[in-house]
């Protein structure tokens, strides 16, 4: 174990601990209640963002979690979730040249994220640095070959077929600053203001849809460039807009918003050279999910 992941393992314990002493207890249906008052209904298509620490004590845990949200939107619903495997630089985790298994290479976005990859019946997407797991009508055609897109977050991907889809951004108990959509803007215009990735390409090997190994070619995120990322500098625009809509659950936050609203947002303000990279930024994780 290197010092990295036993720090994380200390920093996890001590929220375990904090956790476990909040007298605020959160059930399924708290969970649920919350959902609809923010409006999110049956057929609806989620990208979720989580921290299940920040809503304090939920009884059943992760599952209590994923239920709800599976409940909520039903038969005609999907639910997706970001799985990287990356918990710091793109750069420095490719040149160890893994190989990206999506049945077994393990999610490192939090519990909520990893005990869902493994659900009987979530699928998810092949990709070495930013794959999406998700269960539900639409999941198949929301995962299937990431690997052979032009960019990671652009057309044909997993985050741009969930904005297709009218599908909405739900964030549990976690802040807007991990808004991975935000990165759909960016390969999606021709023109963004900002050249936000590394000269190099990286060469690396995965496991295809169809159960293969193959060699892909990935752009990565300039790792200097992503020291000034802040989602936290278009906050103003976003209340301007009344793009989330949020409600109170346990110790902590759930907050929604339209994939496709803020997107077009995000370009619109791009144009006008607002994004959401600013020298100096505070960032609570520099360095780290590029």
């Amino acid at each position: 174990m290197n010092l990295r992941d036993f720090a994380r393992r200390i920093r996890s314990g001590f929220r375990e601990y904090k956790v476990k002493s909040s007298s605020n207890k959160v059930t399924k249906e708290d969970i649920k209640n919350a959902l609809k008052e923010i409006g999110i209904k049956e057929g609806d298509v989620l990208f979720v963002h989580s921290s299940l620490s920040k809503l304090g004590y939920v009884e059943g845990g992760v599952d209590a979690v994923i239920d709800a949200l599976i409940e909520s939107v039903g038969k005609e619903g999907t639910i997706a979730m970001p799985t990287s495997q990356i918990s710091g630089s793109s750069r420095e985790f490719l040149k160890e040249n893994p190989l990206f298994d999506p049945k077994e290479s393990p999610s490192k976005m939090g519990k909520i994220s990893e005990t869902f990859r493994k659900r009987q019946g979530v699928l998810r997407s092949s990709h070495p640095t930013h794959s999406v797991a998700a269960y539900g009508k639409h999941a198949k055609e929301i995962v299937k070959e990431h690997y052979t897109a032009k960019t990671t977050f652009g057309v044909n991907t997993p985050y741009f077929r969930i904005m297709e889809l009218n599908g909405k951004l739900l964030f549990i108990g976690a802040d807007r600053w991990c808004m991975t959509h935000a990165h759909v803007v960016e390969d999606i215009m021709p023109n963004f203001p900002v050249n936000v990735h590394a000269k190099e390409k990286v060469n690396t090997a995965i496991i295809d849809d169809e159960g293969n190994k193959r060699q892909v070619t990935v752009r990565i995120h300039d790792p200097e460039v992503a020291k000034t990322r802040a989602v936290y500098n278009l906050n103003k625009y976003f209340e301007e807009n009344n793009i989330f809509k949020a409600s109170k659950l346990g110790n902590g936050e759930i907050e929604v918003c339209g994939a496709k609203e803020i997107i077009k947002l995000m370009v619109n303000l791009a144009k006008q050279g607002i994004t959401i990279y600013k020298e100096h930024s505070f960032h609570p994780f520099n360095n780290q999910k590029i």
